[in-house]
């Protein structure tokens, strides 16, 4: 069985998971913001950045940024490679996990995914959040509120 560890997040890790970048998001980060540069970026604007390891392969990177000083939302985002596919029940499992923990911190956890990325739509919806088109066609905001909606 796979060994799982969630570790804090480091500037080591992006490197290694950019490679693995799942086609989705790495055509959409190369077209639009620069790969490297962009998870730079959100690596330091992060309250916290975690690493998932498999079998210590770093196979995602994940981070939350308070919305505004005045409201109680975290903005999240997330980096995941094609070895989240070999594993996606216990990356189901562990975002899971996650989201609770972030929940009893934040009153929302919100973010945007692309609007053709079927595989994250679906996890969103799993995960209980509610998704939203933008003025973006190629982007939706989704959501989720402590209480469930």
């Amino acid at each position: 069985m796979a060994t799982v560890k969630i570790v804090p997040g480091a500037l080591a890790h992006i490197s290694p998971i950019l490679d693995q970048l799942r086609d989705e998001e790495k055509e959409y980060l190369e077209q639009n913001v620069g790969t490297y540069n962009i998870a730079v970026q959100e690596f330091y604007l992060s309250s916290f950045v975690c690493t998932g390891l498999v079998d210590e392969v770093p196979v995602c990177m994940w981070g939350v940024k308070r919305s505004t000083a005045l409201n109680d939302a975290a903005t999240v985002w997330l980096l995941p490679t094609r070895r989240i596919d070999e594993h996606k029940y216990l990356f189901i499992r562990y975002s899971l996990l996650v989201l609770e923990e972030l929940l009893r911190e934040f009153a929302t956890v919100n973010g945007f995914t692309l609007a053709t990325n079927c595989r994250s739509l679906r996890w969103l919806k799993w995960l209980g959040c509610k998704i939203v088109p933008t003025e973006n066609p190629r982007i939706h905001y989704f959501e989720r509120q402590r209480n469930g909606s």
